[in-house]
């Protein structure tokens, strides 16, 4: 079963939505309303003639100004020691019984091994200080989720990712 596209794990990227397989009919709706929000509300209200005609003078996102100066490409990248990642990460952390789950996996995959230990890179700055600086301020993983997709609805700034509690529990 997909996801929703709001819970999607992917990073936004700028191909445009050809709506072929194997993205799902049934989340047309879901994904305009999130990822384009304002835009669907007002396409909408437009009349059958005027949605004919509602894309001719469209300019790509591509050659718009914020997308050559309005976001930061840059990475944020951590080195991590080598035994906080294998003995505290993957020994401590996990139960025994957990040591072989997908959760682990999933979670020790996020490290990238190099020659003094493993790096982290964090693709989306912005994103995960956002999410860094809600949770500082107390609140919980599914809190986050749904402050952080508030602030992105109505700022409509979509390139700061779709977020989930597990985007969250990731980011951290």
């Amino acid at each position: 079963m997909q996801q929703e596209p709001s819970q999607s794990k992917h990073q936004l990227t700028a191909k445009i939505k050809d709506w072929t397989p194997p993205f799902c009919p049934e989340y047309y709706g879901t994904h305009h309303r999130v990822q384009h929000s304002t835009r669907w509300q007002d396409y909408q209200s437009l009349s059958y003639n005027e949605k004919q005609v509602y894309f001719d003078n469209h300019v790509p996102y591509k050659d718009t100004i914020l997308n050559h100066f309005g976001q930061q490409n840059s990475h944020l990248v951590f080195n991590v020691e080598k035994h906080i990642v294998e003995t505290i990460i993957g020994d401590m952390f996990f139960h025994p019984t957990e040591q072989e789950s997908s959760i682990c996996f999933n979670t020790l995959k996020l490290f990238d091994p190099n020659d003094h230990g493993y790096t982290i890179t964090i693709k989306n700055p912005t994103q995960f200080h956002l999410i860094v600086g809600y949770l500082s301020g107390g609140l919980s993983f599914q809190q986050v989720e749904h402050v952080f997709n508030v602030t992105k609805k109505h700022t409509a700034v979509t390139w700061l990712g779709n977020v989930s509690d597990t985007t969250v529990a990731n980011q951290v």
